[in-house]
């Protein structure tokens, strides 16, 4: 659990389902404001993390060509929106696509 309490200058970490720690928390405002910004964009990143490194295992683990074929096309327009939005970099991006369609060329090898 990661919590952080308005009141207090503390914030929550908890290490286990029964440990926790508790760090001081800056008291300025605009440190305040970045804890705040900063809690909202990791939520934000891990959620489109997910959505890439979930759309990467479904074209891997295709049974066929043709189901892989269609899930590379959704899992393409995933990997283009996380580089847009700057959570991986243009070029990481295109790595991880041209991984993916060599992957599906193999595929298609085998099954000739």
């Amino acid at each position: 659990m990661f919590g952080w309490f308005p009141d207090s200058p503390y914030i929550c970490v908890s290490i286990s389902l029964t440990e926790y720690i508790l760090y001081r928390m800056a008291q300025h405002k605009s440190a305040i404001k970045r804890a705040r910004q900063n809690k909202k964009r990791a939520i934000y990143n891990r959620a489109n993390r997910k959505a890439y490194r979930e759309a990467i295992k479904a074209v891997r683990l295709a049974k066929t060509v043709q189901e892989a074929e269609a899930l590379f096309v959704t899992a393409t327009s995933i990997l283009d929106r996380v580089a847009s939005r700057g959570i991986l970099h243009k070029n990481n991006v295109a790595n991880k696509k041209s991984k993916l369609a060599l992957h599906i060329n193999k595929m298609k090898a085998a099954q000739a």
